[in-house]
């Protein structure tokens, strides 16, 4: 579709170009009187300025399919909030309840420190508990 309407808009431009010429023969035309030559120039100009603005509209703006594309795939996708909470409400079912904050962060896609702050939200939500280790790992415990 890029390609159509490239070559549309190189169309569009090469006509203005030739709007142009034809409106400045017309200005110097012999055979009509100045006010008829004039007016001329004026409808070529016009044409001229109203075929390059279509062909900058062609080459510079997406298709209006593109953009219906893109506003209805925005509008299904999930927010942040959203697929964190899916990704949360996932793992806790995995791991019936008990996880690490690595865990999180590799499932999530978030920085440690953000999986925590986030965890230790949904610790007081949920009201869940924490058990550590015997190696110092500590594993949030969500009640299911």
């Amino acid at each position: 579709m890029k390609l159509i309407r490239g070559i549309l808009g190189i169309f569009a431009y090469g006509g203005a170009g030739l709007f142009l010429i034809v409106a400045i023969a017309l200005l110097f035309d012999s055979e009509g009187t100045f006010l008829e030559n004039f007016f001329s120039f004026l409808i070529g100009l016009g044409c001229t300025i109203s075929l390059a603005m279509v062909g900058q509209w062609l080459m510079r703006h997406p298709s209006l399919l593109a953009v219906k594309r893109r506003k209805s795939i925005k509008a299904n996708a999930p927010t942040e909030a959203e697929r964190l909470q899916q990704v949360f409400y996932q793992m806790v079912q995995a791991h019936r309840g008990s996880m690490t904050v690595m865990q999180f962060a590799i499932a999530s896609g978030l920085s440690g420190e953000a999986a925590k702050t986030y965890l230790d939200e949904q610790a007081k939500d949920f009201e869940a508990t924490f058990h550590v280790s015997d190696n110092g790992t500590i594993y949030y415990q969500f009640p299911l």
